[in-house]
């Protein structure tokens, strides 16, 4: 469109920044990289790092950010397609697993690496929002004791996820979606045994 302003992203220099930073990631913590140094190894100037990025963590923020998104969102909205629930979930989960594998090194450096990227951490507190947010607009409305079986469940979930990652993908993607959905569904049959039924007794 005209007057629309360019992708940085697709610019060669950005791909070149994040592919020298991760392959130094591999090497050393965060705290031991600086912009120079980044610069010196891609024989550019400091000012064409700093069109792109406010610092070196605004850097790894961009590329975590991007990886929450290919690893949550995109995923997400592909499962809405419909379906059942058991349809959606196991797609859902394949279609993260399907993308971990793509970027195996990628995913592995970020969760295993020198430096806590917070990936882990972000894609638990927003699988936990995801399944909590199940029961919106129902007649249940989880208490606090009912939300520490969620975060139970999100920790579970993505440590099924995080384990495949760790051992090298060799378990079949669709096992792992298959056996993390098996979780799930029998997690909302529990709750709703404990929870939803002892509502609706109470009408």
């Amino acid at each position: 469109m005209e007057g629309q302003k360019p992708d940085r992203r697709k610019s060669p220099a950005f791909r070149h920044i994040n592919a020298c930073f991760l392959e130094m990631l591999k090497k050393k913590s965060i705290d031991q990289i600086s912009v120079g140094e980044l610069c010196e190894k891609l024989s550019i100037n400091r000012s064409t790092f700093y069109r792109h990025y406010a610092d070196i963590y605004a850097l790894l923020d961009s590329i975590v950010d991007d990886c929450f998104s290919e690893l949550f969102s995109l995923p997400v909205s592909q499962a809405e397609a419909g379906g059942s629930f058991e349809e959606m979930g196991y797609q859902h989960i394949l279609n993260v697993c399907t993308v971990a594998e793509q970027k195996k090194e990628l995913y592995q450096q970020l969760l295993f690496g020198r430096t806590n990227t917070q990936l882990m951490q972000r894609l638990t507190e927003a699988t936990y929002q995801l399944y909590l947010s199940a029961h919106e607009g129902s007649d249940y409305i989880p208490t606090e004791e009912a939300t520490l079986h969620y975060h139970f469940l999100a920790n579970g979930i993505i440590g099924i996820w995080v384990a495949w990652l760790r051992d090298d993908c060799v378990i079949p993607k669709e096992l792992v979606a298959k056996a993390a959905m098996e979780q799930i569904t029998a997690f909302f049959g529990k709750m709703n045994e404990l929870y939803w039924t002892e509502e609706r007794k109470k009408r």
